[in-house]
């Protein structure tokens, strides 16, 4: 059902950003309406990691906001887990007790889609926020994969397994200028 949900939004909004075509007296013209893309995050890294006990924990194919993970089928997914800076989540804030700690009071939710820019053109677009990283890693995000699938960074051997200088957007609505 979730599944099904998601890919019935970002089809929405995949339609919703190409264009929309405007019916005026029978004659139809093309408006192409950029996103406004907020930026949320700049210059942050990330890696790769696969729903298994050793990269995980004892309940790896369970997220943090309590999806499952078919591990056979996680890179179609597009899934993310973000660094715990990066999460908003006043539930956490409060379990936490500590007014000092910048844990949990990101500017993204579980759920959250958003739209991640880097220089590696495999890792731009769409991914959906299910999972947060261990929280001693900082101003990051783990893209996740089905194991052995190198897609990602083009199964160069030579790959370093960090992905740098990622900026990550919200798209917070569509800009509508000149319909003409």
């Amino acid at each position: 059902m979730k599944k099904q949900f998601i890919k019935i939004t970002l089809s929405i909004l995949f339609i919703l950003l190409s264009g929309l075509v405007v019916s005026e007296n029978h004659v139809r013209k093309k408006i192409t309406l950029p996103p406004n893309k907020i930026l949320l995050y700049n210059n942050v890294w990330g890696t790769i990691y696969n729903a298994e006990e050793r990269q995980c924990d004892n309940t790896p194919t369970i997220t943090g906001d309590g999806s499952i993970i078919n591990p056979s089928k996680a890179s179609s997914l597009r899934w993310i887990a973000i660094c715990h800076e990066m999460l908003d989540d006043s539930l956490r804030v409060q379990l936490l007790n500590d007014s000092t700690s910048e844990r949990f009071k990101g500017k993204i939710q579980y759920g959250d889609t958003v739209w991640v820019e880097s220089n590696n053109p495999n890792i731009n677009g769409w991914w959906v926020v299910h999972d947060t990283k261990h929280k001693r890693v900082k101003n990051s995000i783990d893209f996740l994969q089905t194991k052995k699938d190198g897609t990602l960074y083009n199964n160069n051997k030579l790959w370093s397994g960090r992905f740098n200088n990622i900026k990550i957007f919200k798209i917070n609505n569509i800009a509508y200028s000149n319909y003409e």
